[in-house]
């Protein structure tokens, strides 16, 4: 479940990405939402899908280099009562 999770994060953080390269050829005068500045939403849009990009990634490779006995305390019967 939890990498089901992460990669809907990095595919929206991709998605997003190019909808903000989308938006800075175009312009984001097609989208007739009245900002204040214009020239700054694909900034803010590429931003917001860099950091869901990131995120994923980094939680992505995190899960895969865990050892034999993070995963076993990780699953630990103890551990799960306690918390």
């Amino acid at each position: 479940m939890k990498n089901k999770l992460l990669w809907s994060i990095i595919i929206v953080g991709m998605l997003l990405l190019i909808s903000a390269i989308i938006l800075g050829v175009v312009g984001a005068e097609i989208l007739n939402i009245p900002f204040i500045r214009m020239d700054l939403v694909p900034i803010g849009v590429g931003f917001c899908g860099v950091m869901l990009l990131g995120t994923g990634i980094t939680q992505l490779v995190d899960e895969k280099n865990k050892t034999k006995e993070q995963l076993v305390e990780e699953h630990d019967e103890r551990n799960i009562t306690i918390s």
